[in-house]
């Protein structure tokens, strides 16, 4: 675009799932986090006072074109399978030459849910697979949120 050289009009990312690239996405929901807050009344205070309470994370949704002989796809079965916590990494990117000096890295670990499958006529078909984020979101190149212990 002329006169806008450092705007990124794409979405360049990695997913990976116990180091595997998640390969063939066609969406992804994104990454929240919400925390809690505590009210706590003082005597002569108008206004409540407020403490951080527990931290909740988002379900994540992952669509990615149906192809069962890819890594990914037998990754993300087994998991969902295997009924155990694994480690996810997401990665945004500046730029389609995927720099690691330019990029923002969210880690945490997941269950993987639910997976369903798109069936309509003549389109490419689809799986979707829900992850339940069941740890803190590392935020790295940035700051990193933990919960006290």
């Amino acid at each position: 675009m002329a006169g806008i050289e450092d705007i990124s009009i794409s979405n360049y990312m990695s997913i990976k799932i116990d180091a595997v690239e998640i390969t063939d996405i066609e969406s992804f929901s994104g990454l929240s986090e919400e925390t809690n807050f505590i009210e706590v009344k003082q005597y002569n205070r108008s206004a409540p006072r407020k403490l951080v309470g527990s931290k909740a994370s988002s379900t994540v949704e992952v669509t990615c074109s149906l192809n069962p002989a890819s890594a990914s796809y037998t990754a993300l079965m087994a998991a969902k399978q295997g009924a155990g916590s694994k480690p996810f990494e997401v990665t945004y990117f500046q730029d389609a030459n995927k720099t690691a000096g330019n990029s923002v890295t969210r880690t945490f670990t997941g269950l993987v849910g639910s997976y369903s499958e798109s069936a309509e006529y003549d389109a490419q078909r689809t799986c979707t697979w829900v992850i339940s984020i069941d740890s803190d979101i590392a935020f790295e190149n940035g700051s990193t949120v933990k919960a006290k212990a």
